[in-house]
């Protein structure tokens, strides 16, 4: 079984007036957030891996926006992710404000790459992320900075195109996590 984590970056800094939306760097609640993420994520893989899997990676790949906010979340999480959590990275410029359909199209062609990858974290922004987390959910969810959805297919078969996936119900949603859920 495949899992999909959907993950928006954390809380930007809009203080620098004049500076690029993709240039934006993470405010000190996003600075913070990204690392209890990190950890919450590394503890909840593991506490939900396969017995089969007990040697490989927690998660196999990483495909994230280039904004300066997408990195410096991914570069916070890493600075807390232990040896069990050492993923490949892909930059990719069309995950910037990308829609769902170009968000799921990024990670289906890496999922057709990398076939032999079971885990594959998406790093990205709302709107898309938050209508695509809805829609493989099957519900309407509030995707705030930083969230993580994880998703279980319930096929093995190959990743099809967004729509069918979604009619199918071929998409579990097993956790949703906040930074505000998880300081409650």
């Amino acid at each position: 079984m495949r899992r999909l984590i959907l993950m928006r970056h954390a809380k930007s800094d809009w203080s620098q007036p004049g500076l690029g939306d993709k240039d934006r760097p993470l405010n000190a609640r996003g600075t913070a957030a990204a690392p209890r993420m990190a950890e919450w994520l590394e503890d909840w893989l593991d506490k939900h891996r396969n017995v089969d899997m007990e040697d490989s990676p927690l998660v196999d790949r990483i495909l994230s926006s280039t904004a300066v906010r997408t990195r410096e979340t991914l570069r916070r999480m890493q600075e807390i992710w232990g040896p069990k959590v050492k993923p490949q990275i892909e930059w990719h410029d069309n995950l910037y404000l990308a829609e769902p359909r170009v968000i799921w199209d990024t990670y289906r062609k890496a999922s057709k790459e990398h076939p032999d990858e079971d885990c594959l974290l998406v790093l990205g922004h709302n709107p898309g992320m938050e209508i695509l987390i809805s829609g493989l959910a099957g519900e309407d969810l509030h995707v705030p900075t930083a969230a993580i959805a994880i998703f279980q297919s319930q096929s093995n078969a190959p990743i099809g195109e967004l729509v069918p996936e979604i009619e199918s119900n071929r998409w579990e949603l097993l956790t949703f996590q906040t930074p505000r859920r998880l300081s409650a």
